[in-house]
């Protein structure tokens, strides 16, 4: 299966790549990327910067859903950085429509009930290696995902 994972982070706009300190990059993605990777499955990684606006940015995830054509998108928020998740996921779900959408990272683990159910498919609270891993396995199946700790679906 194929897994993009989605982050946001403010970037210096003097820099040319998105991540250029180690502080910057999300140890939950890694994490779950490097864990379904040794599971055998494609994971990408597309880093946002609300600073360049929404358009800008559903013009990079449109590209990213274009050339990786991912089964699953995974996005992960700060509390900060919650809204503009917000409106990415929400034009994702809007033009591609059978992509599942799962959401974690701090804000969603301390504030579940504050996450819009009609745009994610799925939350994840807590640790996600092994919630996502059964996720894309349970996806993989052709079943309606159920029944998986730390997933709120």
């Amino acid at each position: 299966m194929k897994i993009l994972f989605v982050y946001s982070v403010q970037v210096d706009p003097k820099n040319k790549k998105p991540l250029t300190k180690q502080i910057q990059m999300s140890f939950g993605i890694s994490y779950i990327a490097s864990y379904l990777k040794s599971r055998g499955h494609s994971v990408s990684l597309v880093v946002l910067n609300r600073e360049q606006g929404v358009n800008k940015s559903e013009l990079l995830i449109d590209k990213s859903i274009r050339q990786f054509a991912p089964d699953l998108v995974c996005f992960t928020s700060v509390f900060t950085e919650y809204s503009f998740i917000v409106a990415i996921a929400s034009h994702v779900k809007r033009f591609y429509p059978d992509l599942y959408l799962v959401i974690g990272g701090c804000h969603v683990s301390l504030n579940p009930d504050t996450v819009d159910l009609n745009i994610f498919d799925a939350l994840c609270i807590g640790e996600g290696e092994f919630a996502i891993d059964e996720l894309v396995s349970q996806l993989e199946k052709g079943k309606y995902p159920a029944d998986i700790p730390n997933l709120w679906i």
